[in-house]
């Protein structure tokens, strides 16, 4: 008896008297928002541009280069006013605050009067015309602008850049106006990414 009495008190005394309290649950975090993203405040050496190293943020712009590269090849119209801003910048052969309407954009890469000689091959990889190896992405923040920042672009958008492949350059700069020794875009990357200069 004495013995069943000690267990009862040792039982109570662990909290098996009551039912446990519930775990703690962790709120359901799915529909939050993307989480924002600062651009990087930091500096390379001297007069050499600054690979960006925001997670997602340096593949998401080069893979905007990409299908514009693809979009122009193949002719796809549509694809290419989803790729680009509303009114885009003017990059090269340098950033001017000139900005061209979307439709005038898209009739400038795919006109169609063009000869052969200045139209991308079907089938062409973006590969075979630009050193995506050598690429550089950073925030416009850190661009030396010598007319300050266009109209409608921010600090924190980036400027892509990419060499030309030997042997590319004539063709690239009569199909994308300016692309001489390297490829150039503005994008803004995000939940819709698009480009908002070239």
């Amino acid at each position: 008896m004495a013995r069943a009495a000690l267990l009862l008190a040792f039982c109570v005394a662990c909290g098996g008297g009551g039912a446990l309290p519930p775990e703690p649950t962790l709120p359901d975090t799915g529909g939050d928002p993307i989480t924002h993203l600062p651009a990087s405040a930091a500096s390379g050496p001297a007069g050499r541009p600054l690979g960006l190293a925001l997670s997602g943020g340096h593949e998401q712009a080069l893979g905007l280069l990409r299908r514009l590269f693809e979009a122009v090849r193949d002719g796809d119209r549509m694809h290419l006013r989803r790729l680009l801003a509303e009114r885009t910048a003017q990059v090269q052969p340098r950033m001017t605050a000139l900005l061209v309407p979307r439709e005038n954009r898209v009739r400038m890469l795919l006109d169609q009067r063009r000869p052969s000689g200045r139209r991308l091959a079907p089938g062409a990889l973006p590969e075979e015309h630009l050193r995506f190896e050598d690429a550089t992405v950073q925030p416009l923040s850190t661009v030396e602008l010598l007319n300050g920042l266009p109209r409608g672009l921010r600090p924190s958008d980036l400027l892509v850049s990419v060499p030309v492949q030997p042997g590319q350059g004539a063709l690239l700069r009569r199909v994308f106006q300016g692309w001489d020794h390297r490829g150039q875009i503005i994008v803004r990357t995000g939940a819709e990414p698009v480009i908002l200069g070239l």
